[in-house]
C-alpha cells in the first residue's frame, strides 16, 4: 500500500502573526504555527486546545 502524501498550502507567517504566537505558552507553539500556516485564526486554535487541556 503506497504512502499518501500531504499537500498544504503552507503561508509564511507575518511578523504579527510570530509574534502573536509568541504570547502564548511554549508548548502550543509549534501547533499555533502550523494552523497559522494553513491559514487558520491562531486565538481560535487556541480556544479550542485550551478546551482541550482540561480532559487530560
Amino acid at each position: 500500500m503506497e504512502k499518501q502524501e500531504e499537500t498544504t498550502n503552507k503561508k509564511p507567517l507575518t511578523l504579527e502573526q510570530t509574534r502573536e504566537i509568541m504570547t502564548y505558552p511554549n508548548y502550543w507553539r509549534g501547533t499555533l504555527t502550523r494552523a497559522a500556516e494553513r491559514g487558520e485564526s491562531i486565538k481560535e486554535t487556541y480556544e479550542r486546545l485550551k478546551g482541550l487541556e482540561s480532559f487530560t
